[in-house]
């Protein structure tokens, strides 16, 4: 059965598209190494398509089901974030910082 990661990091603090676009790069890599990554960051596009879909609220209550469903977390720790901080706080599997514990990450996916 394949490891699911959940993508936490910052969207809104400093460049929206770069922290898509580094969250997109995990994306990659966690599938490289057979994982079903989940990026939420993409939500950014659902929001541009549907801005009066969702409040703040309402994607933190949804990411919080995605979480019961994944196995671990990587954090992209270059920016604060109050939505990874809270994702953080609900999520009850391991969590990795990334870059400073990709090699941990991907010992811990071999182990599964």
């Amino acid at each position: 059965m394949s490891t699911w990661v959940y993508i936490s990091g910052p969207l809104s603090q400093g460049d929206p598209l770069d922290n898509i676009r580094l969250a997109i790069d995990y994306w990659v890599k966690c599938r490289a190494l057979g994982t079903i990554p989940i990026c939420p960051h993409l939500s950014y596009y659902i929001e541009k398509q549907h801005p009066n879909l969702a409040s703040h609220s309402f994607w933190l209550m949804y990411d919080k089901e995605v979480l019961e469903r994944c196995d671990v977390m990587i954090r992209l720790h270059h920016l604060p974030s109050l939505g990874a901080d809270y994702e953080s706080k609900v999520f009850a599997g391991p969590i990795f910082q990334v870059p400073e514990e990709w090699e941990a990450f991907k010992g811990w996916v071999r182990s599964q």
